[in-house]
């Protein structure tokens, strides 16, 4: 299943590339330079259809690769490494972003929103810190509960992330500034809350996939945007674990069993099973409507006498004379 794994990440990394390449595109060209407002260019169609098409293309490669495939539900089948690299991956990409929650906190000290930076900083630090502990949780058989609280922690940071960056730009006409920031944030949130399914106990394997896949391609995507350098390394941190994600959920997904699969009765073979098998409950002896004719009961005189009796009527006759 490595191999599907690979396809998979390299889909998400290559659209997030060009997607990233054509939003810069977009931010050099259809921007005017004094005023900021959006000028009529062919990149205010081209970005959005990226989006949507890109959308539909993942959900139907997740169709077409992995749609005879049984997909993890357990925390343990779904949070274990299938390679040696597997523990080293997980690190780099959670110092990644605990490096990118130092950076901020130390950047945003002039900041108008440093409070609200500082905690995102905070959450970032904490986030690349645990991450390593989900990615290991099936090796080091951590406590589901443990988990969970670390699979909540980077949905707090992006929700705060969200408001934040609503307040922030709040009074900038021009949408298109911070619209990519708000749609790539939403579903990074998305993403992270369908991963946190497995660990508190209401997996949707493949809903987490799609959305894996889809918040990294828009984390990449956002990248080609301005803004501070600390946040740029935690976005990209994110999308290294979205990624991350959808390696351990392909790369453990197995073929259905056969044997469980041939015992299973398909829902119009049970029927016909029942119709032509009825239980004790509705069998009936004589078929309704069928007419059955037999012989009435009579009455018969036996053919013989035993001898006791021929005995005692020759007696009888013989005391008569």
């Amino acid at each position: 299943m490595r191999k599907n794994a690979l396809i998979i990440c390299c889909f998400a990394c290559a659209f997030g590339a060009f997607g990233a390449f054509f939003r810069w595109l977009q931010n050099q060209l259809a921007f005017d330079a004094v005023t900021g407002m959006l000028n009529s260019s062919m990149w205010n169609i081209l970005v959005p259809l990226t989006l949507v098409a890109t959308a539909t293309v993942f959900f139907f490669l997740i169709r077409k690769v992995l749609g005879g495939l049984a997909a993890p539900e357990e925390m343990y089948d779904t949070f274990r490494g299938t390679t040696f690299f597997h523990p080293i991956a997980a690190w780099i990409i959670g110092g990644i972003t605990a490096i990118g929650g130092v950076v901020t906190i130390f950047s945003s000290s002039l900041d108008p929103q440093s409070g609200a930076l500082t905690v995102i900083g905070l959450l970032a630090i904490v986030t690349g810190i645990s991450f390593p502990s989900i990615c290991t949780a099936a090796k080091k058989h951590f406590s589901p509960n443990l988990i969970s609280v670390f699979s909540a922690l980077p949905i707090l940071m992006f929700a705060l992330w969200l408001v934040t960056c609503y307040i922030r730009n709040a009074s900038i006409p021009n949408v298109w500034k911070y619209g990519i920031e708000i749609v790539a944030i939403s579903v990074i949130i998305l993403a992270f809350y369908y991963n946190a399914g497995f660990a508190f106990g209401k997996p949707k394997p493949k809903m987490a996939l799609y959305t894996s896949m889809l918040g990294s391609f828009m984390g990449l995507v956002s990248l080609a945007d301005s803004r501070a350098i600390g946040m740029q390394i935690i976005l990209f941190g994110a999308s290294a674990m979205l990624l991350m994600y959808c390696w351990m959920i392909v790369s453990n997904m197995r073929e259905p069993d056969e044997s469980e699969a041939a015992e299973e009765p398909k829902p119009e073979e049970s029927e016909k099973e029942a119709e032509a098998e009825p239980t004790e409950e509705n069998e009936t002896v004589i078929p309704a409507g069928e007419k059955v004719v037999t012989a009435e009961p009579t009455l018969q005189a036996p053919t013989h006498r035993d001898s006791d009796v021929d005995a005692i009527i020759s007696e009888v006759k013989s005391t008569d004379k």
